[in-house]
């Protein structure tokens, strides 16, 4: 009886720590995804008001949506990995993988 009640616990430790994984995961993609769709509104915005954009402007723009589209949400991915690392129950679940691979290999 105390064995699995123990192991309720922990299950239910784990399951906490899951969800409050999953939580900062889908905040920091919000976080990282937002600058690219208020870039594309913006973009529409300007082409329906019509006015000219000096080059200047053209390329302060396009830097922008660079940085936006591409080094954000690269980061993105490197963040994940991070998040996923700080957990103790997914640390874990990963040695016990890796002890698993390298019996398996033996």
């Amino acid at each position: 009886q105390d064995n699995q009640h123990s192991e309720k616990m922990r299950l239910q430790q784990c399951d906490r720590q899951l969800s409050t994984m999953l939580f900062v995961q889908v905040i920091v993609y919000m976080i990282f995804t937002i600058s690219y769709p208020i870039n594309t509104l913006y973009n529409a915005v300007v082409l329906i008001i019509g006015r000219p954009k000096s080059t200047e402007r053209a390329a302060i723009e396009n830097f922008v949506l660079f940085m936006t589209s591409s080094f954000l949400l690269n980061f993105y991915s490197a963040t994940s990995f991070f998040v996923f690392l700080t957990s103790g129950a997914f640390r874990k679940e990963l040695r016990q993988v890796f002890f698993l691979h390298q019996i398996l290999i033996n």
